[in-house]
């Protein structure tokens, strides 16, 4: 349920319309997940494992909710924030 609030954000901060900012939002969701999908199926599980997969998994989010977390510092190590963390 965090998409309408990141969408909110999103066209605030980058002075965009909703719709342009629903399409931005849900295109890098859905890139994500397709990348997530392909890469914990195809490689991650029968290379590491079930368990070493769900680690890493928790690690990578981790590490994103940091980085979005960190606002300000977050777009400075990034050289620009992505737009789910805007």
């Amino acid at each position: 349920m965090t998409t309408p609030w990141l969408v909110q954000i999103y066209s605030a901060k980058m002075g965009v319309n909703a719709g342009r900012a629903s399409g931005i939002t849900y295109a890098v969701s859905t890139v994500g997940g397709v990348a997530g999908a392909l890469a914990s199926g195809l490689w991650m599980l029968p290379a590491l494992g079930l368990w070493q997969t769900a680690l890493v998994s928790v690690w990578v989010l981790a590490a994103a909710a940091a980085v979005c977390a960190a606002g300000s510092e977050g777009r400075r190590l990034l050289g620009a924030a992505p737009p789910a963390c805007l």
